[in-house]
């Protein structure tokens, strides 16, 4: 293996000897992923191996990063998720805390306040204190004073505090419990009353253990978590969290899954089902895979398994949820239609009111719905619906939007009126720009829809439908020698043709211009790759020459030597 790796190198040196060329390469590398290239295939091209993408990857995120762009700009283009491009950034933030310490350069280069970027770094102190680092280790990666990283984890135990019990608090930093409530204790009170308030967290440790024994003891005999609440006088939950962290520590101590069934009397099913929810639950706070492997005693890839049918099981409830069949309004007869509708006038649509009607809330906005697109249908002013109902003109526009108008033919769905003037000019300098639809929805927060409308306005006004079969070869080569010294209005009133079929012409222009540059640097490159193993190959044949050379006048003062002797 450690052969074939050396063997790979050397190809690539051969091919990138200079580190100029090393980078010409890894701007081809990112043009090939932006343009949505298989990583497959740039392996095969340039030869390198997928941990050289992803180093790749990396270092292209962090550099959108610093300029500015959007998370989720940088992952669309990269092909990564949101997750990955903040990952990359905060191993950034802390890379570089190690090396220079400076954090107002990151400040001015990030663009993000100082409270940010050492919460980061502190946080990923404490994720490296988590996985059983010393304070040693983790103070010379992170080039602080021991002291600092002991006050950092002090910092993140009491920020935990707020949403996590203290037991797995301590378990995940490998202190005791009364180290936790010390931490937390040093937070609340000054030096000098630290020595008084450590009488009571013992006493309070004391009954915290006493409590969770009896709880143990009675969900052993087979007592129901219920039971035992009432029994103890105290909540159900906090039986449940005492079996739980319970169950999660016999599992760490790599016990079966039948004996802890059989201890604490629940079904194999249950006791599964319970464990892949805490292992979602401590995925979610950030946990890795690794340490939740070990914790369950589980494989990495039944964690992996875990956590991606919990994925696609979300989905499908979301998808079940959104497709719930409405009941037709044919079902509903004609006086419980006018009943719904005179209540509507009166109040607003809400939960209760379907209580009272004794029919479902999406029902009565069915009902509401097919009324204003009757009236509507019927001439009546679109204002004067909105006032009868209630409404705001928008919601009534959303509501034709939205309705099946082949039944309403007199109705016409006027898409631009969803949109501000500002919100329309904007739309129109990004197409004019060259922008796509998604990229303009993301940039504005505007339906697909309406941009997709205003661009067919837009086409319709300047006449470019059919725009092929209006230009001839002849204009078109005459069009072509103008663009280099004419722009796109005088072209247009020259050759009696629209500015948009210009523009599209010298777009394909451009193009043609690119790919002839592309193919005259492939030539180059190939040239100059057949160049570089010329000179690899003479240097190899003149090294030879020169151990030849170095034999033979050995063996020719041997021989003198021995001559001389003789």
């Amino acid at each position: 293996m450690e052969e074939a790796q050396k063997s790979k190198k050397r190809k690539i040196d051969e091919l990138y000897p200079t580190r100029l060329l090393k980078e010409k390469r890894d701007q081809s590398i990112y043009r090939e992923l932006v343009s949505g290239r298989l990583e497959k295939d740039i392996m095969e091209k340039y030869q390198i191996s997928r941990e050289r993408i992803y180093a790749a990857k990396k270092k292209f995120a962090i550099q959108e990063v610093i300029r500015q762009k959007r998370q989720k700009a940088i992952a669309y283009r990269l092909n990564l998720t949101v997750e990955q491009v903040r990952k990359y950034r905060n191993d950034y933030i802390y890379t570089s805390l190690a090396k220079t310490g400076d954090v107002a350069s990151l400040v001015a280069e990030l663009q993000m306040s100082k409270e940010q970027i050492l919460k980061i770094r502190d946080k990923r102190i404490a994720n490296e204190l988590i996985k059983g680092l010393s304070f040693e280790e983790v103070a010379k990666d992170a080039q602080l004073p021991i002291d600092k990283i002991r006050s950092i984890r002090d910092e993140q135990i009491i920020e935990r505090l707020k949403e996590e019990h203290p037991e797995e608090i301590a378990r995940d930093f490998n202190l005791s419990m009364e180290q936790v409530y010390l931490i937390k204790q040093r937070s609340l009170n000054s030096n000098s009353e630290i020595s008084d308030s450590s009488i009571t967290i013992k006493d309070l440790l004391e009954q915290l253990e006493e409590r969770k024994t009896k709880v143990l003891s009675l969900l052993e005999e087979g007592k129901a978590t219920k039971d035992v609440a009432q029994e103890l006088m105290i909540s159900q939950r906090t039986v449940i969290d005492i079996r739980n962290r319970e169950i999660e520590k016999s599992f760490e101590n790599k016990q079966d899954g039948k004996e802890i069934s059989q201890r604490f009397h629940i079904e194999i099913e249950e006791l599964y089902r319970l464990r892949d929810v805490r292992v979602l639950m401590q995925n979610d706070q950030g946990k890795t895979s690794t340490f939740l492997s070990e914790r369950y005693n589980v494989s990495r890839s039944r964690v992996g398994s875990i956590v991606s049918r919990n994925n696609s099981s979300s989905k499908i409830k979301r998808t079940k949820a959104s497709s719930q069949k409405i009941p037709d309004i044919s079902t509903v007869s004609e006086e419980k239609r006018q009943e719904i509708l005179k209540r509507i006038k009166e109040t607003d649509i809400t939960k209760t009111l379907g209580e009272e009607l004794k029919v479902i809330v999406p029902l009565i906005y069915k009902v509401r719905n097919d009324e204003i697109l009757k009236k509507l249908n019927r001439g009546e002013h679109i204002q004067g619906v909105a006032d009868e109902f209630k409404m705001n003109i928008k919601n009534v526009r959303e509501v034709i939007f939205r309705g099946n108008l082949a039944e309403f033919p007199n109705i016409k769905r006027r898409t631009l009126d969803y949109l501000t003037p500002e919100q329309a000019k904007a739309i129109r300098n990004y197409i004019n720009r060259r922008m796509s639809i998604r990229e303009i929805s993301e940039a504005l927060d505007i339906k697909a829809s309406l941009i997709r409308s205003v661009q067919t306005k837009m086409k319709s006004q300047k006449g470019t439908f059919k725009m092929k079969h209006r230009v001839t070869k002849e204009q078109k080569q005459q069009i072509m020698e103008d663009i280099k010294h004419m722009n796109t209005y005088m072209n247009s009133a020259k050759s009696g043709v629209s500015e948009s079929t210009i523009r599209v012409l010298t777009t394909r222009c451009q193009e043609i211009k690119g790919k002839e540059i592309q193919e005259r640097r492939k030539i180059e490159n190939i040239q100059a790759r057949k160049k570089v193993q010329e000179l690899m190959v003479k240097a190899k044949q003149e090294a030879k020459i020169g151990n030849i050379k170095k034999i033979i006048q050995q063996a020719k003062n041997e021989k003198t030597k021995r001559v001389a002797q003789r």
